[in-house]
């Protein structure tokens, strides 16, 4: 992971017995993409069969499953193509999928992208999932405006602020990744 998520991280692994009885974790960030990212880490992480604790192995059946965007024990609630607003079938789907027996092993995550695009009924039938998690259930929802999710929601949630890199630690992070220096990184 990025050095810049890892106060973050070192902080939620403290709550790592809280997540595997099921915790809701509200992800914000000004981007969202960047909230929804550090969601799918924390989904692979939860469900990686051989994770060291902060980060997925990527090599395992579950990690695999999760690259190819196919792992039974994952869901995505987005906004569905055509549509503006994530609705209620949406939610009432979200929760059958939680209440089903995990397939890959005992953890299931459910990761809501820009949770803030509930319509209110879609919000008000969340609260029931948060609340009363299935078993192992992590319930994730990434946001970019916070403010715009129920209180009633929120209340329910831990809330992460997911850490923004400096341009410093965002370049030199990029070049190693890119294998290059970090003037070539910005081209």
């Amino acid at each position: 992971p990025p050095s810049w998520w890892m106060p973050i991280l070192n902080g939620a692994q403290s709550s790592a017995s809280a997540t595997a009885r099921g915790h809701t974790f509200l992800l914000v960030s000004e981007d969202i993409e960047e909230a929804i990212l550090f969601g799918a880490f924390l989904a692979a992480r939860q469900l990686c069969h051989r994770s060291d604790g902060y980060q997925p192995c990527g090599d395992c059946n579950s990690c695999r499953s999760l690259l190819h965007d196919a792992h039974g024990d994952f869901l995505r609630i987005r906004q569905q193509e055509g549509k503006t607003m994530i609705g209620i079938e949406q939610i009432r789907d979200a929760a059958r999928f939680a209440q089903q027996t995990a397939l890959y092993g005992e953890n299931k995550v459910l990761l809501f992208e820009a949770a803030e695009r509930m319509t209110l009924a879609a919000a008000n039938s969340v609260l029931k999932t948060i609340e009363e998690p299935a078993g192992k259930t992590l319930v994730l929802l990434a946001s970019s405006e916070v403010w715009r999710l129920p209180a009633t929601v929120r209340s329910r949630c831990q809330r992460l602020m997911v850490p923004r890199p400096t341009q410093a630690e965002g370049l030199s992070w990029l070049s190693a990744q890119l294998g290059c220096d970090a003037t070539s990184a910005l081209e």
